[in-house]
């Protein structure tokens, strides 16, 4: 066997197509390699936009009212 050069299209010595799996491989790396990107990047926003929701209202005029507790503790054994 003798080596084939390495940007011949077909092999020189039977006349096959060679087959480009080193572009392939590159290509589905880049795909993977986009596609995590965009999951870290939604996932960032929806955690943002969560905690943008459940924080409290930063509004001055409204009262702040703390529940009141029990005047006295609960009867035990009653």
């Amino acid at each position: 066997m003798q080596p084939v050069r390495h940007d011949a299209i077909k092999c020189t010595h039977c006349g096959m197509p060679r087959t480009r799996t080193r572009r392939f491989t590159i290509t589905i790396g880049i795909v993977g390699l986009v596609s995590l990107i965009f999951v870290i990047i939604l996932m960032v926003k929806v955690i943002r936009d969560a905690d943008i929701e459940a924080a409290p209202a930063d509004n001055p005029d409204a009262e702040h009212v703390t529940p009141a507790g029990p005047d006295k503790p609960p009867p035990l054994n009653k």
